[in-house]
């Protein structure tokens, strides 16, 4: 079942470190970007969440990121509405609540400018439904996500052990779910196509759900495969299929891909690290 910890995305992602991206070679350097926080939560036993852009930032994120000599901007936190009672379906909790919220955010992912990046600070992996939608339209072409996370957050209403929308998001993106909104989808389909999607870092899926990624299009490197392979070939592999399928993307990290126990945190920079000589990231999820 997922577990609920902050995230974080780097526009166009849980743990208790924060990762950093590297700099390609022989790219383009990013020298500046936008830094909006989301303190998004849809369960009220979950509302500790919404403390999570500002945690973040008290552990240094900022710095860290200008110490790699990235200029940042902070925008501060959008506010969003407090949940102070659960309602809706046992198998989709609070659907008003996130919806409101997914809208939110949107129009706030609609405020970056085209070509700049932004690094989007979250509570919960389900900011993404908003922040992607925000993004399609500021941008051209398809959109692609690599996701870094330790569950699949692909469960559905129909396989969810918990109705927790956090469980549900990567796969209400790719269009497999009810439509948050008319202003989300905004009538153009899934807001992800599944091949463009490679998930990397997984070793806590559900049963339902990891038989329903497997049979999607959706590209999965386990955290297994990543301990076996190694960064680099992961990182060839990820920007390979996105570079080949999609024309920007969304770098998403869920923190708690990291477990210091298994996964370095230098292997989770280095599979970073291919991504952007391959691709084009026009963000990051957190």
């Amino acid at each position: 079942m997922k577990k609920a910890n902050s995230s974080l995305s780097v526009s166009a992602v849980d743990g208790r470190e924060i990762a950093f991206y590297g700099y390609p070679t022989g790219a383009a350097r990013l020298i500046g970007a936008l830094l909006v926080g989301f303190p998004i939560y849809t369960m009220t036993r979950l509302r500790g969440l919404a403390l999570s852009p500002r945690a973040l930032r008290r552990l240094g994120l900022v710095e860290a990121l200008e110490r790699e000599g990235l200029k940042i901007t902070d925008m501060g936190d959008v506010k969003l509405q407090k949940l102070s009672k659960d309602s809706g379906p046992k198998k989709f909790r609070n659907p008003t609540h996130t919806a409101e919220a997914t809208e939110r955010i949107r129009r706030a992912a609609l405020r970056v400018p085209e070509r700049e990046f932004a690094i989007f600070l979250g509570g919960e992996c389900s900011l993404v439904m908003g922040s992607l939608s925000g993004m399609k339209n500021r941008r051209r072409g398809r959109a692609g996500m690599l996701w870094m996370d330790a569950h699949g957050d692909f469960n559905s209403p129909q396989t969810t052990p918990s109705g927790f929308v956090g469980g549900m998001c990567l796969v209400l993106a790719c269009g497999r779910g009810p439509p948050l909104s008319r202003e989300t989808e905004e009538g153009r389909g899934p807001l992800l196509a599944e091949e463009a999607v490679v998930h990397l870092g997984s070793r806590a899926l559900d049963r339902l759900e990891e038989r329903a990624m497997k049979e999607s299009e959706i590209a999965l490197i386990s955290a297994k495969e990543l301990r076996k392979g190694g960064a680099a070939d992961c990182g060839r592999r990820a920007a390979k299929l996105l570079s080949d399928r999609c024309d920007w993307c969304v770098l998403h990290i869920d923190l708690d891909v990291i477990d210091p126990r298994e996964m370095p945190r230098r292997q989770l920079l280095g599979t970073e690290r291919h991504l952007h000589r391959r691709c084009s990231p026009s963000g990051e999820e957190l």
